[in-house]
């Protein structure tokens, strides 16, 4: 009779392991797309992040200019659907994604004015967009059109 009711158990936990696994996802934030036209909205930390530029003639791997990124640590993983378009460069999903690099090159921030959200908690907005050079420091990049600190 007790074995019977430590199998039943065992029944039981195997059951709620299997019907709760889906609920589990990914370990990400639900999906953000990599969409022209949808403004992402992330929270996390901005740091910066140094890394090889792109190769020089004549220079061995690795061997590029030091480049420095910023680099936002978010709070919660996120997941990014890629494009599924095939002439689309965005075409690639990236799960548990817990780094974006902060593009500043079409921004009304400068490198100055960006300096001063260092180390802090910060929330971002702007439009996410695929790693598309080696030299570039994370798979998922965003090009900032707005930072107010938390």
């Amino acid at each position: 009779m007790n074995s019977f009711k430590q199998f039943a158990q065992t029944i039981f936990l195997v059951m709620i392991l299997l019907f709760s696994f889906p609920l589990l996802g990914n370990g990400g934030e639900p999906n953000i797309s990599y969409q022209t036209e949808t403004v992402a909205e992330l929270i996390g930390r901005v740091t910066i992040k140094t890394g090889h530029g792109p190769l020089e003639t004549g220079v061995p791997f690795g061997g590029g200019k030091k480049i420095s990124y910023y680099i936002l640590k978010l709070i919660k993983p996120i997941n990014v659907k890629g494009d599924n378009n095939p002439k689309s460069l965005e075409q690639d999903d990236y799960f548990d994604v817990k780094e974006v690099a902060l593009a500043l090159n079409n921004s009304k921030y400068t490198r100055n004015r960006f300096n001063k959200y260092l180390n802090k908690k910060v929330t971002v907005k702007g439009r996410l967009y695929e790693k598309t050079e080696g030299w570039e420091l994370t798979n998922v990049l965003m090009e900032v059109s707005e930072i107010k600190q938390k």
